[in-house]
């Protein structure tokens, strides 16, 4: 809109003298951006400090957006309607003008930035001894790709090659803590797509998750944590502070029931406590990993449990297996974030300032960020949808060329009018449709997810291997067509 693009056009850089009376000075220490080579706005930076006594100090520090962008403001309210930036492999929406996104607020490499910092003390057992959440400036030292950080992980030399190895014994450290907590991390597939100048996709692989996302990931989660506990454990009966969490309930009991239901026919009986733990997910995980249908059951799981949303009561995070945890760390592209930094300023500002919200401004606050976090929500999922059709859309595209060929994949899905094949090389699904099986009638059992020939008794179950040719594509319909071979 013209008023958003005239209120960036009147922002100016910052004046650091003014600014550093006002906060902590944290240019003098090594920090790195992390990102993916098509990366260009960088909202987060990462710093590592051995302490004598064997702890860590590591430092999250994230572009300060709210600096900028003021509440109520046209570039506020437009980035409110959008919610979150949205992705399309090689282009991006933008929640807020590239003015801000990709220059004032982006952590450059070598440039002093504004930021808000979560430092934590961490001992050798991943648990946060103490934290301060500060205001900043910060000067990135390195911009780092996540493949030039695996091959420094892999034995490469460079100048920051000792404080890169300590993030990882630190990440490592942090996982496994998480993990004993009844964390759970799956490790689904999803294709990345390369698509030319043009748009048009020439190449399809599975995404893989590399010790250097890892990395990145671990630190990103224990600073939401830390940020959502830190407000949390101020409320009392008396005073509430309200504040955006990021909720994950547990599955409802029948989704539950049907997944324990599946595991069983597989072979698998797994007897549930008292109630349902994320720690039972977790242990499920483990017993099929090295099961050929893996990626079928971490499937089911996933597709078992309910959708993370934004909400002012705090739930947990049943998934990561946290009592608090929040949105912080992508102020850029997630509306929350932002909404959490304001809060954070102005809770500390309370504090400075030795006041108390009224019971009439808890109640006003309240009914605002439930709003927020209702809208944020349908945001979230509005993007979700739209990336995944836009994947489905440049897969078909792909696939498009190759209808004739053969390729091996794996039943993911069974159905009564067939079974959904994904192509292993390209995590790419299509249909083989029952009447394409000529070799015999087959019948479906919902129970057992099967489809068996009635006179040769042949199984197909998801989770077998099979080979596929690919009959037809349609690009309008986003699905593909197989036949067994």
């Amino acid at each position: 809109p013209k008023q958003v693009t005239k209120e960036v056009s009147s922002l100016t850089d910052i004046d650091i003298q003014q600014e550093v009376k006002k906060r902590e000075d944290y240019r003098s220490v090594p920090c790195f951006t992390i990102d993916p080579e098509s990366a260009r706005d960088f909202d987060d930076a990462i710093s590592l400090v051995h302490l004598d006594h064997g702890r860590f100090e590591l430092g999250v520090h994230i572009a300060d957006v709210s600096y900028y962008v003021a509440e109520g403001s046209a570039i506020d309210r437009e980035a409110y309607e959008r919610g979150t930036s949205v992705y399309f492999v090689n282009n991006v929406i933008p929640m807020l003008p590239e003015r801000l996104s990709h220059d004032l607020c982006s952590l450059k490499p070598h440039t002093d930035r504004l930021a808000f910092s979560v430092i934590m003390e961490i001992d050798s057992r991943g648990i946060v001894q103490k934290y301060r959440i500060r205001e900043t400036i910060i000067r990135s030292t390195v911009r780092f790709t996540y493949e030039e950080v695996e091959a420094i992980i892999e034995g490469k030399k460079h100048a920051h090659a000792k404080t890169i190895h300590l993030m990882v014994m630190l990440s490592l450290i942090l996982r496994r803590a998480r993990e004993e907590m009844g964390s759970i991390d799956f490790d689904i597939s999803e294709p990345a797509i390369s698509l030319d100048a043009q748009g048009v996709p020439y190449a399809i692989r599975p995404r893989e998750r590399i010790e250097a996302n890892r990395l990145i990931e671990e630190f990103m989660l224990v600073a939401n944590r830390i940020v959502a506990q830190h407000i949390f454990s101020q409320n009392t009966k008396k005073t509430q502070k309200p504040f955006v969490y990021r909720v994950h309930e547990k599955p409802d009991e029948q989704s539950v029931r049907s997944f324990l239901e599946l595991l069983e026919r597989l072979g698998l009986k797994y007897q549930l406590g008292k109630e349902l733990e994320s720690d039972d997910y977790r242990k499920i995980l483990d017993i099929i990993e090295n099961l050929d249908y893996k990626y079928f059951i971490e499937k089911v799981a996933l597709r078992s449990m309910t959708k993370a949303y934004y909400s002012i009561k705090n739930e947990g995070h049943f998934g990561l297996a946290f009592d608090n945890y929040t949105h912080f760390t992508s102020p850029i592209r997630r509306y929350p974030d932002l909404v959490v930094h304001r809060l954070l300023k102005f809770y500390a500002q309370q504090e400075r300032n030795k006041k108390k919200l009224l019971k009439s401004e808890i109640a006003t606050l309240s009914k605002t960020l439930k709003e927020t976090c209702r809208h944020c929500s349908l945001r979230e999922i509005r993007a979700t949808q739209a990336e995944r059709e836009f994947i489905k859309l440049k897969s078909m595209e792909f696939l498009s060329s190759k209808v004739g060929e053969r390729y091996e994949g794996v039943i993911s899905g069974i159905a009564s009018f067939g079974m959904f094949v994904e192509l292993s090389h390209y995590v790419i699904e299509g249909l083989v449709h029952v009447s394409e099986l000529k070799d015999d009638h087959y019948e479906y059992d919902k129970e057992e997810y099967t489809l068996t020939g009635k006179k040769t008794g042949r199984v197909y179950r998801v989770g077998d291997a099979v080979n596929i040719r690919i009959k037809s594509v349609s690009k309008e319909e986003k699905k593909a067509d197989f036949l067994l071979v």
